[in-house]
């Protein structure tokens, strides 16, 4: 390809809390209190419910108060609703996800010079919650190899998680005579230690590779499992995907937000990549003067990402959070996110109505299930590769531009509890950032 992200080298994963019905017979008084804000589809609609986007900030605030809830009401298999809701209050025993939430002080300056609006939204709600199922309007978080082996350990899947759940056993002290069910909640408890079996698990990948260094002709098939795993994580290391389409048929497709290209849009040729694809020359050729016009708009400031491996070849994506702009389609109902209305943009920031950076644009697309190469997405979070996140639309809709602190690192912090701990056992492992205030 001829576009090359920058991207730092790589130097559990965490089960996904449900977030959908109430359990209001535990927190009544929290429950009637958000409630009553809440405006309510009107008749015709087809809908008793509340409207799409207030229903994603009554339910992030209750998620925020420590309320348990379900995934039942979304179809989910019973067994993954009620693991759901058990994962719904870990973290949460002793402080409400509000309280185990950190901000990203630089990243909100930053914001507020790139796009005063979209700063002022983040600062009054920029909220994020894990949850059990991928949502259009959503993003999912690359989580690290680490985390996989973890994931596989409480789930009991796979090899490596047996080799995790082995090495862990090794370090556990025994009494004489005890019994295997004191045995197990000792299991129990060191494997709720989040620190300590991430660690374990980086040692056991150590371990593992320090062998094959030694002695290459000795690589079993668990060993090339291991690598091809490792060598996964590496190509998509932290990344944050802003999902767009998700069918469990035809499968998922969404655009990585945080990996800004070097190129320019002042290049003609990438203008027209853009534009038009790597097949619609002809077409571009008919078009100059509007190139010409869209170059003049997005030149000097408009912020380009590589979206993903597939459909390079293909014409761009524009994303962002303009309500009502001319050829813009919102990606899902009551997110604020919005596809697609160029020619409206280009007018708009000509005429100094809108700014460059009120809009972003990706080449490439990330795609699971359906004719893409990779199995669907649900898959992908089944085995601890990703965790899938609700978010307000700030968060989405950011430039990922210089920020202090990477985004990935951000959106884990805004979930809070075991998402928020992940993140700081990844930043010891850098030495490239400044610590943030």
């Amino acid at each position: 390809s001829s576009f090359h992200a920058s991207l730092s080298p790589p130097s559990l994963a965490l089960r996904t809390a449900s977030c959908h019905a109430l359990h209001h017979q535990r927190h009544p008084g929290v429950a009637r209190a958000r409630v009553s804000g809440l405006r309510m589809c009107e008749e015709g609609e087809g809908a008793t419910g509340p409207k799409p986007d207030e229903w994603r900030a009554f339910r992030a605030a209750l998620i925020s108060n420590g309320i348990k809830t379900t995934a039942a009401d979304e179809g989910a298999p019973v067994e993954q609703a009620s693991e759901a809701a058990e994962d719904a209050t870990e973290g949460l025993a002793s402080s409400s996800l509000q309280q185990q939430q950190q901000r990203a002080a630089k990243n909100e300056e930053l914001l507020l010079r790139q796009n005063p609006q979209l700063h002022l939204e983040y600062m009054e709600g920029g909220w994020a919650h894990v949850t059990p199922k991928p949502e259009v309007g959503g993003l999912l978080a690359r989580l690290p190899i680490e985390a996989q082996l973890v994931h596989q350990m409480s789930h009991s899947s796979g090899d490596w998680g047996a080799k995790l759940e082995a090495r862990l056993r090794e370090q556990i002290p025994v009494d004489e005579g005890e019994s295997d069910a004191a045995v197990q909640d000792k299991m129990k408890s060191w494997s709720s230690n989040l620190a300590y079996v991430y660690k374990l698990a980086q040692a056991l990948i150590k371990d593992t590779f320090a062998e094959l260094n030694t002695n290459p002709k000795g690589i079993t098939g668990e060993m090339m499992n291991l690598l091809e795993q490792y060598v996964q994580y590496q190509d998509t290391w932290q990344e944050v995907v802003l999902l767009l389409e998700h069918d469990e048929d035809l499968g998922s497709k969404g655009v990585i937000i945080n990996r800004p290209l070097r190129t320019s849009l002042s290049e003609p040729r990438v203008a027209s990549l853009f534009l038009f694809g790597g097949e619609g020359q002809d077409e571009a050729n008919d078009e100059r003067l509007f190139i010409l016009s869209f170059i003049s708009a997005f030149g000097r400031d408009g912020a380009v990402y590589l979206g993903g491996s597939e459909g390079q070849n293909e014409k761009g994506m524009m994303i962002h959070g303009i309500h009502g702009l001319e050829g813009a389609k919102e990606i899902s109902p009551g997110t604020g996110i919005y596809q697609g209305g160029i020619r409206a943009a280009v007018r708009g920031v000509l005429d100094g109505q809108l700014k460059p950076l009120d809009f972003r644009f990706f080449i490439g697309t990330r795609r699971w299930g359906g004719e893409a190469k990779e199995a669907p997405v649900v898959a992908a979070l089944q085995k601890g590769e990703y965790q899938a996140v609700a978010c307000a639309r700030p968060l989405a809709l950011k430039q990922c531009l210089g920020l202090p602190k990477p985004l990935w690192h951000e959106v884990m912090e805004r979930c809070g509890g075991r998402s928020l701990e992940l993140s700081k056992l990844e930043l010891v492992r850098r030495d490239d950032l400044e610590e943030d205030e």
